[in-house]
């Protein structure tokens, strides 16, 4: 799979099952260089996309953290089903455990269970915004 953000993953997929990308009123400076950011909305529970976070462990737990303290990644988890997974769960064992190529794994799949972006292990990005970007 070509390696992508999940921001970009997320927006390339979006765009092309022609799902509305709405840009933000507001721009803001980021190390001197003016951004844009966007949001995407998402199909409706029904066509809802599914964010997984898979592992164990303090790099498992680090991931999570990310989710849950950088705000991009944050809104992003909010706009998805956002599912924890750990691998001694049952959900892993009998969902996860046959296809994850290694761990910890972030994926991003569409409702019809289509991977739009997974990375793990050493191709996960080293923080939340390269990650998000």
């Amino acid at each position: 799979m070509q390696r992508r953000s999940l921001h970009s993953a997320l927006a390339f997929a979006t765009l092309l099952a022609i799902i509305l990308c709405v840009p933000v009123l507001s721009a803001e400076a980021t190390d001197g260089v003016l951004t844009e950011e966007r949001i995407i909305d998402l199909p409706r529970d029904q066509e809802a996309w599914y964010l997984s976070v898979i592992g164990d462990g303090d790099s498992y737990e680090g991931l999570l953290g990310w989710f849950e303290n950088d705000a991009q990644l944050r809104a992003l988890r909010d706009q998805v089903k956002f599912c924890p997974v750990a691998t001694n769960s049952n959900l892993y064992r009998e969902r996860y455990a046959a296809n994850v190529s290694g761990l910890p794994t972030v994926r991003l799949q569409e409702s019809d269970g289509t991977v739009v972006y997974e990375a793990s292990r050493e191709n996960i990005p080293f923080s939340a915004g390269a990650l998000y970007n």
